[in-house]
């Protein structure tokens, strides 16, 4: 195959079907993120730093994020049968404690 062939059937596919190189990991899906240019400042630094990827940078705190969801949920689901304090309930046990 010659190489305009190569160049016009990855920009009518998947590119990542006829250059693996530009696939940085398997199964993984482009996005777009419009991110304010002072939070897209940081893992830009990040990333030149530490040599990873932005790529990189955003799945590693998209996983703790959902782990962290995860956790959360798991807690919710532990203390679902607590008994829940009022706002005049909580501020007369501070009184009592001797906390306010």
């Amino acid at each position: 195959m010659r190489l305009l062939d190569w160049i016009v059937a990855g920009l009518s596919g998947n590119p990542g079907i006829f250059w693996p190189a530009l696939r940085t990991k398997p199964f993984s899906h482009k996005a777009t993120l419009y991110l304010d240019e002072a939070i897209h400042r940081a893992p830009r630094i990040k990333a030149s730093e530490t040599r990873q990827s932005m790529s990189d940078l955003a799945n590693d705190a998209l996983k703790a994020a959902l782990r962290e969801y995860l956790k959360d949920i798991s807690d919710r689901k532990k203390r679902r049968n607590e008994k829940t304090v009022g706002y005049e309930e909580f501020l007369s046990q501070l009184e009592a404690d001797g906390t306010i």
